[in-house]
């Protein structure tokens, strides 16, 4: 599976087969982590576990926040990381779907270490979002290098999302 290593990112409009696409991409459904935040591979994962045939790790995400009554951006980030890591070099394939909680986790994390690290308030840390950015988007980085240590492919979904004009959508 050497020509499939890497880091993909799949994006597009619901429904359109991205996980489809993720789930046949020739590694074996028992070698792959799979973190579901959109929920819909729900019913594909029971499928797969009564049939015998089942994921090699299934996280339901929105449902252990749930179970370990966690709410914020950081929290979800911190179990997300906290699961990669338990699961690190077990598998082959990692599925995130879909990815666009995670970006906001490692915005709530980045803004958390400089907090840390600086004299700044959390408020005026965020006022200097032009600043900070490029500290997030490093730190976004070490993400995403992070998880090609936990394996050699990983997938990243996401949903096109709908373009907004004067804080109304514009049907693009």
């Amino acid at each position: 599976m050497k020509d499939r290593n890497g880091l993909f990112h799949l994006t597009g409009e619901p429904d359109s087969g991205k996980t489809t696409m993720a789930l046949t991409c020739g590694i074996a459904i028992k070698d792959m982590l799979f973190l579901d935040n959109d929920m819909k591979t729900q019913r594909i994962a029971d499928s797969l576990m009564k049939s015998g045939k089942g994921f090699g790790k299934y996280v339901n995400l929105p449902r252990e926040m749930r179970t370990r009554g966690f709410k914020t951006p950081l929290q979800f980030f911190d179990m997300t990381m906290e699961i990669l890591e338990k699961g690190k070099s077990k598998y082959e394939c990692i599925i995130f779907d879909d990815w666009t909680r995670i970006e906001d986790g490692i915005r709530a994390k980045s803004m958390s270490i400089m907090k840390d690290i600086s004299p700044l308030t959390e408020n005026q840390i965020r006022a200097m979002t032009q600043v900070t950015w490029v500290y997030t988007h490093q730190y976004y980085a070490q993400v995403l290098d992070t998880l090609m240590t936990y394996a050699p492919t990983v997938f990243v979904i996401t949903h096109i999302r709908e373009k907004y004009a004067n804080n109304k959508k514009t049907g693009v």
